[in-house]
């Protein structure tokens, strides 16, 4: 559910909400491309533009959020449990065991129900979360390396420098100099 969502286009709410599951949609402004089409076909009409005239764009709004482009939404209670556990301390110290008494079920219970509906362990899914973090400070910010390991929850640069070749094959520095946006 993180990779992959279900969007619809122009955010009609009669369609988007009354569905099973209510559809995230693209909101492309529907009533403002009506107003500068007919605003455009006013021009061409009075001889203010002429045909061919350059293709006006508009962009969209944004997406207007629903249950399709949850994240968290999975069928077992414990594991949306812990997955909302950690993503709102994935920057503190916390353990399996932590993470485990907060939804009140086992080490071994909760790593086999996150086997079964998110396809890994509790342990990657907050590795993955961190790491995900941190990819965005490397590209988006200057802050230092030994910051971004504090802000993602790793107690120095070292232990994030270690997951984060392990799972990219990349140094944090060589991350940022090669996926940096400048």
């Amino acid at each position: 559910p993180e990779e992959i969502a279900v969007l619809g286009v122009d955010d009609m709410e009669f369609l988007t909400e009354n569905i099973q599951v209510p559809m995230s949609s693209i909101d492309t402004r529907l009533e403002e491309l009506g107003y500068e089409a007919c605003k455009r076909l006013e021009e061409l009409m009075s001889g203010k533009v002429k045909t061919p005239a350059p293709v006006l764009q508009i962009a969209p709004k944004g997406v207007v959020q629903r249950q399709s482009t949850n994240m968290l939404a999975v069928d077992h209670p414990g594991v949306q449990a812990a997955m909302n556990y950690i993503h709102a301390r994935f920057q503190e110290a916390i353990t399996l065991e932590d993470i485990g008494n907060h939804v009140q079920l086992s080490k071994r219970g909760l790593e086999k129900a996150f086997l079964k509906y998110m396809g890994r362990t509790p342990a990657a899914e907050l590795r993955r979360v961190r790491l995900d973090r941190a990819k965005k400070l490397l590209t988006e910010t200057d802050d230092k390396i030994e910051a971004i390991a504090f802000d993602c929850g790793y107690s120095n640069s070292s232990n994030l420098s270690f997951a984060f070749r392990r799972t990219t094959g990349l140094t944090p520095r060589t991350y940022r100099m090669q996926f940096r946006k400048d």
